[in-house]
């Protein structure tokens, strides 16, 4: 059997290992640099502690990178150091939201070596006990995944090209992150003006798509604002480099860079969501006083 190295087990990380487990696959991380939490999370999936991020290397035969995507071509630059040290050569699949440019940097970084890079793009929430995201993979040689798809992961393949997986996760962030993105400047705005009674109104009456996110997704954001700065910052740089103006993914990720200056920010998966209006509140205090 297979042995899968999981860096890092956060949210979607410790519920990819607890998919993987649950299939008779061995699944290992790293306990180097993690907070307690995060640490007693892989342990209730079954994730085994490898130790050190080179001992995570030297054990795993495919090794999943999911980490937000500011430090996704560190983390990869890093493991490439122990792969010269260690006698195994794992398959590396890249699984964050970062740029083409960035997946063909990091690709480039592992060549002349023995192991294989999969260029992948997560879409979806944390796999369940019977749910998997979807993994847009693609790159040259994908025979690695049969591991994954046949453990109960959602594996659909795009092609040959290293950067194809990363520019589709780019474009379908860029509507659903995009869009949190503006709802929550309108709605900010909307509080500091003192409209957002009648303007919810408005949307429950006649849009209500757009209430009920407003309503179920905006409250669940600011846990999630420091990570999606950079994924912002990568969208923005996927549409520079197609000759398309980068400057509303820059919007956003001042938007969620703004959110992460609050306490909102520090809230944890474990805690019950905030209200909308609660939300708003400390989000438009907060826009005030910094205008002050």
């Amino acid at each position: 059997m297979k042995k899968v190295g999981i860096i890092s087990s956060g949210d979607m990380g410790s519920a990819v290992g607890m998919r993987l487990n649950q299939s008779g696959v061995d699944v290992y991380t790293s306990d180097e640099n993690r907070s307690r939490r995060t640490i007693q999370r892989a342990e209730q999936v079954g994730i085994k502690n490898a130790g050190s991020i080179k001992s995570l290397v030297s054990t795993s035969d495919i090794l999943l990178s999911i980490v937000p995507p500011g430090f996704a071509f560190a983390v990869a630059s890093r493991i490439l150091t122990f792969i010269g040290k260690s006698d195994t050569s794992p398959v590396f699949i890249e699984c964050n939201a970062i740029s083409p440019a960035t997946m063909r940097k990091i690709s480039l970084l592992f060549a002349g070596h023995s192991n294989n890079v999969i260029d992948a793009g997560i879409i979806g929430g944390p796999p369940t006990s019977n749910t998997s995201p979807r993994f847009y993979c693609s790159g040259p040689s994908l025979d690695s995944l049969s591991v994954l798809s046949d453990s109960g992961l959602d594996i659909r393949i795009l092609g040959p090209n290293i950067g194809d997986a990363s520019a589709f996760k780019m474009l379908y962030a860029a509507s659903t992150k995009g869009t949190t993105a503006l709802w929550s400047q309108l709605m900010i705005a909307a509080k500091i003006l003192d409209l957002e009674v009648p303007l919810l109104e408005e949307f429950q009456q006649n849009r209500s798509e757009i209430s009920n996110k407003l309503l179920n997704e905006i409250p669940r954001m600011p846990r999630r604002s420091a990570r999606w700065i950079s994924e912002m910052e990568e969208i923005a740089n996927t549409f520079k480099e197609l000759g398309m103006t980068p400057k509303m993914m820059e919007g956003a990720a001042e938007i969620f860079e703004l959110v992460s200056e609050t306490k909102l920010s520090n809230q944890t998966s474990d805690e019950a969501d905030p209200t909308l209006e609660f939300t708003m509140g400390i989000l438009a205090e907060h826009v005030k006083k910094k205008s002050d």
